[in-house]
């Protein structure tokens, strides 16, 4: 078993949405506006964003074992650009207002057994909206 570190849960379906719409804008293949051209085509959007983690859900027991866990800067960056909710309807922007909990999953991936990283796509789309560098 992998040690146990602090770490944020976050809804698996919103990251898996993020990671994927975020790779096709990035690519520029995705037009989140829905936004055409004079024939009708799609138009990249100028910015990259998305509805707020949906973490009302999470609970305990297997909504939470099934999670995306992310790392301290991670959680606080996609708070930044996004947003979160813990109770439908109701918008929380202060990534420290949530307390992280132990885990021994692999942080910043939506592989449940850390094969790969999608920090990356999180600094991509935080520097396009000037968060990094």
């Amino acid at each position: 078993m992998s040690e146990e570190i602090l770490a944020y849960p976050v809804c698996s379906g919103w990251f898996e949405e993020f990671c994927i719409w975020a790779t096709d804008w990035l690519d520029g293949n995705c037009s989140l506006s829905g936004k055409t051209d004079e024939n009708g085509n799609f138009t990249q959007s100028d910015d990259f964003n998305m509805y707020p983690v949906c973490n009302q859900h999470l609970t305990t027991g297997d909504e939470l074992t099934s999670s995306v866990f992310l790392s301290e800067q991670n959680w606080a960056l996609v708070v930044e650009m996004f947003g979160y909710s813990e109770k439908e309807g109701e918008i929380q922007t202060d990534p420290y207002s949530i307390k992280p909990i132990l885990t021994s999953k692999p942080l910043n991936t939506r592989s449940q057994i850390g094969e790969w990283s999608d920090e990356e796509i999180i600094h991509r789309i935080a520097a396009s909206k000037g968060l990094m560098t």
